[in-house]
């Protein structure tokens, strides 16, 4: 952001898009967030959710993989590099989990990824040394620890545990890694 101050001391934000993905607005207006009220802040909404390329064969519209959305909205043409310089990722049904590795073999420059890890599934390790590989270290982590309700993991009704684990990511500079 930057502040021009011959016209108002209101923070402005030059050459920046924010979009926001979700197949289900429905869903966000249950805690109170409609599409129209993120429309007014300037947010570009799509009513699609992104899903890895693994999941595509599901057939489902509603959700677009990452290239299929970066293609949608002119941001990924194969002539000119692209940056994202934030990319937040947070979806409730773990697809962080699948679709990581789509984001970061996509060619498109992110500077910080954003992103809630929901669990722990097997893959946890393959997750970190990708990041590292593609040159991101983590700058900020913070865990979360709530109980749901509904069945546990073995099946049985009542309350269980959900833990999810945010993680602020830096890409430094290619060949940082290297001795």
């Amino acid at each position: 952001t930057s502040t021009d101050s011959s016209t108002s001391s209101t923070p402005t934000i030059h050459s920046c898009e924010i979009h926001a993905f979700s197949p289900s607005w429905d869903a966000l207006q249950q805690v109170g967030v409609t599409k129209e009220s993120i429309d007014q802040l300037g947010v570009i909404t799509h009513s699609w959710g992104i899903e890895s390329k693994s999941n595509a064969h599901l057939g489902r519209r509603d959700h677009l993989t990452f290239q299929e959305t970066l293609e949608q909205l002119g941001h990924h043409d194969g002539a000119t590099r692209t940056t994202i310089d934030v990319l937040s990722i947070d979806c409730d049904d773990g697809c962080e989990w699948h679709v990581y590795n789509d984001i970061l073999e996509s060619g498109i420059f992110i500077s910080q990824i954003l992103i809630v890890l929901h669990g722990a599934p097997f893959q946890v390790n393959d997750f970190f040394l990708e990041m590292k590989r593609h040159g991101y270290v983590i700058f900020h982590k913070d865990s979360h620890h709530a109980a749901a309700s509904g069945e546990d993991s073995n099946g049985s009704e009542g309350s269980n545990f959900h833990q999810t684990h945010s993680y602020s990511l830096i890409r430094l500079a290619d060949g940082f890694f290297q001795t």
